[in-house]
């Protein structure tokens, strides 16, 4: 399949370098094997040194590779970039996905709508026009990605025109409301713990009155055994006088 984009008022063809369906199979085989590269992320087990290791045995796989283009690392990474940048979008406007494409947005831990575009999700252009088609031999992806990015900001003007001021005052109230819902909600759990609090407290003190009067008993009960040693001392030495 061809891939032709046109910008009307340039009224001109922008030239695309293709990279080949077999080449996104080999990315897409080594970011089921190392998923961190789709990421960018490094930690621990997966570090900078590895996946700059990783990058150059995966650009020289795809550069081998004889149908398609060869590139350095940082531009098959790009590549990588503008890929993820343009199924997000095409993912986004429900368009249908090839399957490369899908299973680049199940490795990245999204997953594709198959539903219909609504009339409304129609592009908006003004001067611009886009009239693509596009597949997976597509490598300079960026003005893709830059078109979308210019129709998102129009729907962005549109949306916040004066035809939408009149939502605000009821999207402010509404705000408003669950606002003083969650506070009255945070209000009813610290008069809880402050009851909790002074339940303990309460519980505490009754413990410690109880351990001082069994204290109290025990000492109490220690001097009676004491002085009944005592006089039984005493009643011992008057007897043993008497017998003498």
């Amino acid at each position: 399949m061809t891939n032709r984009i046109r910008f009307i008022s340039q009224n001109k063809t922008i030239s695309t370098n293709r990279t080949s369906a077999s080449q996104f199979e080999i990315m897409l085989e080594y970011f089921e094997d190392y998923p961190q590269m789709l990421t960018g992320k490094v930690d621990a087990t997966f570090s900078k040194e590895t996946k700059d290791k990783i990058w150059k045995v995966l650009a020289s796989a795809l550069n081998a590779e004889g149908n398609g283009p060869t590139k350095s690392i940082a531009g098959w990474r790009k590549t990588l970039k503008d890929w993820k940048c343009y199924v997000r979008k095409k993912a986004s406007r429900r368009e249908k996905l090839t399957e490369l494409e899908e299973k680049l947005l199940t490795a990245i831990g999204e997953f594709p709508d198959h539903g219909q575009k609504s009339e409304e999700e129609s592009p908006i252009l003004g001067e611009v026009e886009l009239d693509a088609s596009i597949d997976t031999d597509v490598t300079d992806l960026q003005d893709i990605c830059k078109y979308y990015g210019n129709r998102k900001a129009v729907k962005r003007r549109i949306k916040s025109s004066p035809a939408k001021v009149s939502e605000k005052p009821i999207r402010l109230q509404t705000e408003t409301k669950e606002s003083q819902r969650m506070v009255e909600l945070a209000e009813r759990k610290v008069t809880l713990l402050e009851l909790q609090v002074d339940l303990l407290d309460r519980r505490a003190a009754a413990a410690e009155r109880k351990a001082k009067a069994e204290e109290q008993s025990a000492l109490l009960q220690a001097k009676t055994l004491h002085q009944q040693w005592r006089n039984h001392m005493h009643t011992l030495r008057m007897k043993k006088l008497e017998f003498l």
